[in-house]
């Protein structure tokens, strides 16, 4: 039997014989109609890697249902062909095929030479280059395929309306920390047992199907119907990306539950703000022990002695230094590496109009602010120069919400040496809002003297 590539059908091939995996399948639902069933569709895959989806409507699924199984390969015969006309598209093909009563399906013994798996991801500057709810194309959405490295996993929640979600974080393959929303019973399963159990090895994480965001500068992807998690999968992308983050620090951070009833935006990027004489001041920062502070400052200079990273612990990321080419870490941890993580400690001085102190940024919140990855940077950097990279100094001059940690030392000898915790970009309305409160507050007090 001759068998046709996905990538050369046509309308009305409906004589053409194919021979696919079944990638992945998934019901189709009306919202507005309490979760009725529309359709069964499928991604399927040939062995020239093409993928196509196939659509099985309402009245043909109980026919079909029991005859297919993800990752088993089929031959495919007497289907129809037709135009890709679905508002949500999860490959770029422009044709479909669509299950007819005559339709016929054969299981067949597994066929090496077809993936497993097959996926279409997008790079980042078509997802920088694009508004909110991006991907619109014609009369389409196309809900792209996305991969990285997980770095935070959170709790279950529940939204507005009874809904159910986990937020994942994860670096992209392009070094932009991201986040996805995993809805319902994708967030509710999510796969713990899967990721890396070695703290040396970077999780891979894979999101088929998902929409996109941006919020605040910040890509945010969210699961769709036809969504399916995937975590170090046995491919050879994943193996690549793995091996490029085997140098960024790996480890997976689990929120406790206490994140389930976590503070507002707006709470955060106001919670104990002070200014930095009040900060300053031993009997305020004691009373504000265990929590964080907020403040609204510039950015004034950057401290160019210190440097602006370090090599760190592959495990724990503390700071390691090589002997004979290996690089060991203290105890506890006593990893021994050949390798080391490139990993931002950027000192700046921070002023607001009653002072300025000095603020460490550490290698999470420093990737956000500098918009890459210290390794990217240190690669771009001249060695024979000392000059630090121009996206770090171009951060002087620029206002900001520092959320600080306080450290016994700042409490127990007054060091104005803080650790920022968070950044957010100012919110001015808010700002005047607040600032409006306290002027009543202080009126209220002075009133409330006499």
């Amino acid at each position: 039997m001759e068998f046709v590539g996905l990538k050369d059908l046509r309308v009305d091939n409906d004589s053409l014989a194919i021979k696919v995996r079944v990638c992945r399948l998934w019901e189709s639902q009306n919202s507005k109609k309490n979760g009725e069933v529309i359709t069964l569709d499928i991604v399927i895959i040939d062995d020239k890697q093409s993928l196509m989806t196939a659509t099985i409507r309402k009245n043909l699924i109980d026919r079909f249902n029991n005859l297919l199984k993800e990752s088993v390969v089929y031959i495919i015969q007497n289907f129809k062909v037709v135009p890709n006309s679905s508002d949500f598209r999860v490959t770029d093909s422009a044709f479909k095929i669509l299950f007819t009563l005559i339709t016929k399906l054969k299981k067949i013994d597994d066929h090496p030479s077809i993936p497993m798996h097959g996926f279409r991801f997008v790079g980042q500057k078509i997802i920088d280059d694009r508004p909110a709810y991006v991907f619109h194309s014609c009369n389409f959405v196309f809900v792209p395929d996305i991969a990285g490295r997980l770095t935070v996993v959170g709790v279950v929640e529940t939204v507005t309306g009874g809904f159910r979600k986990r937020d994942l974080e994860f670096v992209s393959d392009s070094s932009k920390t991201c986040k996805v929303t995993l809805w319902g019973e994708l967030g509710e399963s999510f796969p713990y047992e899967d990721i890396s159990k070695n703290e040396s090895d970077p999780t891979i994480i894979i999101i088929t199907s998902t929409q996109v965001k941006k919020f605040q500068g910040v890509i945010n992807f969210a699961t769709s119907k036809a969504s399916k998690v995937y975590i170090n999968l046995k491919n050879d992308y994943v193996s690549t990306l793995a091996e490029r983050f085997a140098h960024i620090c790996p480890r997976v951070t689990f929120l406790d539950e206490s994140f389930a009833t976590k503070k507002s935006l707006d709470d955060q990027m106001f919670e104990n703000r002070m200014d930095i004489q009040q900060l300053l001041m031993a009997e305020s920062v004691k009373e504000t022990k265990g929590h964080p502070i907020t403040i609204l400052g510039v950015i004034d200079t950057i401290e160019t002695q210190h440097g602006w990273f370090y090599m760190g612990c592959k495990a724990c990321c503390r700071k390691v230094a090589p002997v004979d080419g290996i690089y060991t870490c203290r105890p506890p941890c006593n990893l021994e590496s050949k390798n080391a993580l490139t990993l931002y400690k950027i000192h700046l001085r921070v002023r607001d109009e009653t002072g300025t102190i000095s603020c460490v940024v550490l290698q999470k919140v420093a990737e956000r602010l500098v918009d890459s990855s210290a390794l990217k940077l240190l690669n771009k950097s001249d060695p024979n120069s000392n000059e630090f990279p121009s996206e770090i100094t171009a951060l002087c001059g620029q206002k900001f919400v520092f959320r600080l940690s306080l450290s016994e030392y700042n409490i127990n000898h007054g060091s104005d040496a803080f650790t920022v915790n968070k950044v957010f970009e100012p919110d001015y309305t808010l700002e005047k809002k607040y600032k409006d409160t306290v002027e009543v507050k202080k009126l209220t007090l002075k009133t409330s003297e006499f």
